[in-house]
């Protein structure tokens, strides 16, 4: 191949026609302007308020973070900075041109604690209805519980997982799966015991799933041990890869749905894979505990927000018709087919 034929290494300028889901940051921006004035009333001024040179402020450095994950064509730090250069940009995401320095440093001064207020209120207005609708009466109590490692640079000391050569976050998560959306998020090192997480999750009233299963085989309520002095406990027998597993359980419904229920637990691994792939988690753009959590909750906003958009948690190929759509290319009929849902009336 002659030189005249060579492929340039340098990326092409992001422009204001590359980009989508402006109506989505217009959302995120109101809550967090409220968030922001509640913090501010109970704990003090903000970061910029404390230190007047600085120019970033909380809500644009949080709106770059969600639109970058928003937009697969901005996949760095560094193209997220280019973009606020834009005039579009910098009225619907950012008020000023941001530089790659304040962006690397905003991430050990905001507190990620304002995104995780805002991921909570949209989890709890989550109304979406999923599984089998003999469940619907415990959709609110039906919770998933899981951890999943993300990986981490080696100089991401903070982050050590295994061996000095190991370096990896984990996000521990409580999905409520009849609403495909999770409700609670705890980030922390790799090592970190899920048990130990487990006991901050666990609330009064809650249907907590800690394994997967399938096939019923038995039931019945049983006493444990020969001295046993409580009333009998209900037992569940199913078949899982050719094993039996008793299920120890206090709910009273039919053995096919406790069944059923360990079946779903799925949900929470694929919520996983989406969160990775999908909105790009697999790539930290941070390197601090305090940025990670940043782009966490981020992530997990975008999410329920994408939800409250199209009513379920979006494939790639739906994500990209979403983003034609927000950028004019694509009508709401044309939206609503691909997407395949009915078209709201007014």
């Amino acid at each position: 191949m002659g030189k005249g034929n060579k492929k340039s290494s340098k990326k092409k300028p992001v422009e204001t026609r590359d980009l989508s889901n402006w109506k989505i940051m217009r959302k995120f921006r109101q809550r967090l302007a409220k968030v922001l004035a509640q913090r501010d009333e109970v704990s003090g001024p903000s970061p910029r308020a404390v230190d007047p040179k600085r120019k970033l402020l909380e809500e644009d450095y949080f709106s770059l973070m969600l639109f970058g994950l928003l937009n697969p064509v901005l996949d760095s730090m560094r193209g997220l900075c280019a973009a606020s250069d834009l005039e579009k940009m910098q009225k619907e995401v950012c008020t000023h041109r941001v530089s790659l320095g304040s962006f690397s440093e905003a991430q050990s001064v905001f507190d990620p604690e304002v995104l995780k207020e805002i991921f909570l209120q949209l989890a709890s207005e989550s109304s979406h209805s999923w599984g089998d609708p003999r469940l619907a009466s415990v959709a609110d109590q039906l919770t998933l519980i899981d951890g999943s490692l993300i990986p981490a640079l080696p100089r991401m000391h903070w982050a050590l997982w295994l061996n000095d050569k190991n370096r990896a976050a984990k996000l521990h998560l409580k999905f409520k799966v009849l609403k495909q959306s999770a409700c609670e998020a705890l980030l922390t090192t790799g090592k970190t015991c899920e048990r130990k997480t487990l006991r901050q999750f666990v609330k009064r009233g809650e249907i907590i799933v800690a394994d997967r299963a399938a096939g019923v085989t038995w039931q019945g309520r049983v006493k444990l041990g020969k001295d046993w002095q409580g009333e009998p406990i209900r037992v569940v027998k199913v078949e899982v890869d050719d094993k039996e597993l008793l299920i120890v359980t206090d709910l009273e419904m039919e053995a096919e749905l406790i069944s059923l229920i360990y079946r779903y637990r799925w949900q929470v691994e694929l919520f996983f894979k989406w969160l990775k792939c999908i909105l790009k988690c697999r790539h930290l753009l941070a390197e601090s505990e305090r940025g990670v959590a940043i782009q966490i909750y981020t992530a997990l906003i975008a999410a329920l927000l994408l939800q409250g958009l199209t009513g379920k948690r979006p494939s790639k190929r739906q994500i990209e018709m979403i983003q034609l759509h927000l950028t004019g290319y694509l009508s709401l009929d044309e939206l609503m087919a691909a997407l395949k849902l009915e078209k709201t009336k007014d």
